[in-house]
């Protein structure tokens, strides 16, 4: 109710300043709107006078500029150090005017209407598509006549139909201009023809603060991407192309990496959904990544790379739907060599599993490479593919690979390769190191599919994680996580208590003993729970000091020690799990713990649903009445506790309640009944 709350007040809050800025822009219109009628009803000896006035003003204006200018060659400092050039330049103060915020996305009449005033604009922003070609060449004529266009840095038009008109031609004009400092354009999804895709290559040339030029969505051909590549090789600043979902297809690219493979400013290129197939590929490879010419291996097992580095000091290379089924050699020896490439992006590229291993392969070869980013998603991969993949992370850290979009179902053969792949010893050891095999798989989804049924193995694994001479509390708690999942054997991982006593019916309440042999990793485990309920009567991380006094620090390891119980007597109750938990005390040392850390609310629940299972496995039950003593125990504790005010009660205490309705819903079983009449 809070959160809503606080959304509510935050939408109003919203709400209120768009309506603030909707006056604000009302009233300015409306301001303008007067000053213009005032103007228009001005008789015209005044206008004139205005004019003049405005004219003299500027003379002399430009007439103490220079008169500054003479005094600064010809004073003391000119003979100082710094190149006479620096001396010469004249700072406009309008330069000095901060702009305005222009974040906020306008219409194009209210840019037009805007341009009026003195607001400067630095971007320009029509992607929302609504302009049409009269109104952006409106617009221009705008800039200029206001003499504005120095200001202005980006024009986003991306999804303005500018096909027909003026538009295009009127936009190659004006990025030819001198005073044009554009730094980004977006003509991307605009309908431009192939006329005016040669128009713009023409202005490309003279466009030379212009960084980023994105026409995606065009449909250039190869002639049209002949033109723009020509214009590439003269204009030596751009360091964004995007060309994205065009039709030029191989000989189209071919032109165009041969005639940026030494651009020296150029570092993202997006030829997406381009119809490239692997001949484009090879070209793209050759001229921005580098030609391979061979690898050696030294007898000290060193690899010896041979081949030539590209000119091109490309860094994002961005191929994604494209038809490169077959290209994962040709990429591989490209990323054998090149020395600039750090994102790589081929999504969707009808890869099969044996491209991704060549690809691999190259990636894990090289310790210098600048790899720093592969994304291979939306193709069709194998789990061999996968591992290989998963081989670049866990070898190369620096380097974040995406193949996945999705969560993924692994099947048994799935984990079996995996297993053949890395072994299962070592996947145990490093797992007790916190070393996973993340992204391929989650641990729990790993270790619940795996069959680990080595006697030795399993004895090197206990050995390792629980009576090592060099004890770690982490690899401790990492061992019991493992038997966890090793033991509950699913493939989704459910909340460590799964307690449905209160919803099955009473005959299916009960829960029988296993007497069905039990495999190795069962044996191993009902060894393990001696030691674990020792465990858990040690006090092994210190009290937390209060200003009310110490308060017990329950720990994960007890707690996962717990939980792992649960799941042993849910899942395998065997005679052997039986009489280790009984000869441990188990169920006594579970009722200390409930009182003696009464403010660990999760250990009380926990606490709760095991003491439910002993009451449903018949030996523990028998047991928790004639042994350990729950009724007495529920009498003191409740008495205790329920005399005090409710401030003062232990948290505990309202588990002693639900305790107690437990008990009594066993009263359908014969001895629970009789022992009950006893204990009235």
């Amino acid at each position: 109710e809070e959160r809503l709350a606080k959304e509510e007040k935050e939408r109003k809050c919203k709400e209120e300043e768009n309506s603030a800025k909707v006056t604000k822009e009302k009233e300015k219109t409306k301001q303008k709107e007067k000053q213009r009628q005032i103007a228009e009803e001005e008789p015209q000896s005044i206008k004139e006078s205005k004019r003049k006035g405005t004219k003299a003003i500027e003379k002399q204006t430009e007439s103490k500029s220079r008169h500054n200018k003479s005094k600064v060659d010809t004073s003391e400092h000119a003979d100082s150090p710094i190149p006479q050039h620096h001396t010469n330049i004249v700072i406009d103060k309008e330069e000095l005017i901060p702009p305005e915020e222009e974040e906020e996305q306008l219409s194009v009449t209210a840019y037009i209407d805007l341009l009026d005033s003195f607001r400067k604009f630095r971007v320009i922003d029509l992607s929302a598509g609504d302009a049409t070609s009269d109104q952006i060449v409106t617009l221009i004529d705008k800039l200029e006549t206001s003499k504005k266009v120095r200001y202005l840095r980006r024009l986003l038009l991306n999804g303005c139909l500018l096909a027909k008109g003026s538009a295009v031609t009127r936009i190659a004009k004006f990025i030819r201009r001198r005073d044009c400092k554009l730094a980004a354009l977006d003509l991307s999804w605009c309908g431009i023809t192939s006329e005016g895709i040669r128009e713009l290559a023409t202005a490309l040339v003279y466009a030379k603060s212009l960084l980023a030029l994105n026409l995606e969505g065009n449909e250039i051909s190869a002639s049209g991407l002949s033109a723009i590549a020509s214009s590439l090789k003269r204009h030596r600043t751009i360091t964004n192309l995007g060309l994205a979902n065009n039709i030029f297809g191989d000989k189209g690219v071919k032109v165009l990496v041969e005639n940026i493979k030494r651009h020296p400013s150029l570092i993202y290129l997006d030829l997406s959904t381009c119809e490239i197939t692997k001949v484009g590929l090879t070209s793209i490879c050759n001229n921005l990544l580098g030609v391979l010419e061979g690898t050696e291996e030294t007898e000290e097992g060193e690899l010896i790379i041979k081949g030539k580095p590209a000119s091109s000091i490309i860094e994002t290379l961005v191929l994604n739907q494209n038809e490169l089924h077959d290209g994962g050699l040709i990429i591989g020896d490209g990323l054998l060599v090149t020395e600039t490439l750090k994102s790589l992006q081929l999504q969707n590229c009808e890869f099969s599993a044996e491209d991704a291993v060549c690809i691999a392969e190259a990636v894990t070869q090289r310790e210098d490479s600048p790899l720093t980013e592969l994304d291979m998603r939306r193709n069709e991969l194998s789990i061999e593919g996968e591992i290989a993949l998963n081989d670049i992370a866990l070898s190369n850290p620096q380097i974040r690979v995406k193949w996945r979009t999705e969560e993924r179902e692994f099947t048994p053969e799935d984990i079996a390769a995996i297993v053949d792949h890395y072994e299962a010893s070592d996947i145990l050891h490093n797992l007790l190191n916190s070393e996973t095999l993340e992204p391929l798989i989650d641990n729990h989804s790993l270790l619940s599919l795996m069959h680990v049924e080595d006697e030795a193995l399993l004895t090197e694994f206990v050995e390792d994680a629980f009576f090592s001479e060099e004890e770690s509390y982490e690899i401790f708690t990492n061992g019991l996580d493992i038997l966890y999942s090793l033991v509950k054997k699913e493939d989704t991982m459910n909340g460590f208590i799964d307690d449905d006593f209160e919803e099955v019916d009473d005959e299916e309440l009960l829960i029988p003993v296993n007497e069905e042999p039990l495999t190795i990793l069962q044996e191993f485990v009902a060894e393990l729970i001696t030691p674990f309920l020792e465990r858990l009567e040690i006090d092994d991380i210190d009290d937390k000091q209060t200003p009310f006094g110490p308060i017990p620090q329950l720990g994960l390891a007890k707690l996962k020690i717990v939980e792992l119980l649960c799941l042993v007597v849910d899942l395998d109750c065997s005679p052997k799990v039986v009489e280790h938990l009984l000869d441990g005390n188990a169920p006594l040392i579970i009722l200390k713990m409930l009182c003696k850390y009464h403010q660990h609310s999760v250990f009380h629940q926990l606490a709760l649903y095991f003491i439910r299972l002993c009451l449903r496995v018949k030996p523990l039950r028998e047991a928790l009445f004639s042994k350990f003593g729950i009724l007495e125990f529920i009498v003191v504790k409740a008495t205790e506790e329920w005399q005090k005010p409710a401030p003062e009660r232990k948290s505990y205490s309202g588990i002693l309640l639900v305790l107690a309705q437990s008990v009594e819903r066993m009263e359908f079983e014969p001895f629970v009944r009789k022992q009950l009449k006893k204990n009235k």
